[in-house]
């Protein structure tokens, strides 16, 4: 009977940490490509870092659909 809770907060908190993992990712990436924007070197890496932080997006969207959109829309709010 217990074990099936704990096994549910176990999942619920890795589902948590990793969400918290990948969100400190995109933000870490679109950081670095803001950096080289101001320096004028942007135009080399922007492609690559957009469809990682893309990619990044999509796994927020399978392990957490509504809080995802939340983190898109304070991207696109402080762009």
């Amino acid at each position: 009977l217990g074990g099936d809770e704990v096994e549910c907060n176990t999942s619920h908190l890795l589902a948590n940490t990793l969400f918290d993992q990948i969100e400190q990712e995109i933000l870490e990436r679109r950081q670095y490509q803001m950096q080289l924007e101001e320096f004028g070197a942007g135009e080399l890496t922007r492609d690559q870092i957009a469809n990682e932080i893309r990619v990044r997006v999509e796994h927020l969207k399978k392990i957490e659909p509504l809080r995802a959109t939340k983190v898109v829309q304070r991207l696109m709010k402080s762009s």
